[in-house]
């Protein structure tokens, strides 16, 4: 049975405010899901905070993998709604995260088009197909300790400590058009399926 988005959101953002109370060295101090910026009606997936102050540091969009916009962390409509939303509330980076591979994006960029500033990744987070492969085990865990790495590298990053590792224009272009074919790929295949398993001539012939 697929796993319900904001439920999985939630269990993640608890995870996170676990690892940020063990782990005091980081400079952040909680994660929250389902908020709405002031004045605005669409709401942020998820939020990262600071340590013992009311500031947002980081704010990210999810979808599962099997969703229209979860094929890819670069999926375009996916990217565009993070990047709004990161806009409205004045952070410096945001990501998006489709469970399977996580992209890190720089908000603001003097005149760079918000398609073309530094995106670092995709990072790979945890093999999985679809929601229902988060019950498989080791998931859990492994989506639990890239995120203490995530968390690790976030405060290097935004201490200057690590630049952004910005990922080349080429293999940028090439992503983007691997995420822009998946939709018209998945649903030629679900296609397929569904007329493989109702009719038997179409099934001989593939």
């Amino acid at each position: 049975m697929p796993v319900d988005e904001r439920t999985f959101v939630a269990e993640v953002a608890g995870w996170v405010t676990a690892i940020l109370a063990r782990r005091t060295d980081l400079p952040y101090g909680k994660a929250t899901v389902e908020e709405h910026g002031v004045g605005d009606r669409k709401r942020h997936d998820f939020l990262l905070y600071r340590r013992d102050v009311p500031k947002v540091e980081l704010t990210g969009e999810v979808k599962m993998p099997e969703s229209p916009m979860g094929k890819s962390p670069l999926d375009t409509e996916l990217v565009e709604d993070a990047f709004d939303k990161a806009t409205r509330r004045g952070v410096p980076y945001y990501f998006t995260w489709n469970v399977r591979e996580l992209a890190l994006f720089e908000t603001h960029r003097e005149g760079v088009p918000f398609m073309d500033r530094r995106v670092e990744g995709p990072t790979t987070v945890a093999t999985v197909a679809s929601s229902d492969d988060l019950r498989r085990p080791g998931v859990e865990q492994a989506i639990k300790d890239f995120w203490e790495s995530f968390l690790e590298r976030y405060a290097d990053l935004q201490a200057g400590r690590r630049p952004l590792q910005n990922l080349p224009l080429d293999r940028r272009f090439v992503l983007r058009l691997e995420a822009a074919l998946e939709t018209p790929i998945s649903q030629t295949q679900d296609e397929m399926a569904r007329r493989r398993r109702g009719d038997a001539a179409f099934r001989s012939s593939l």
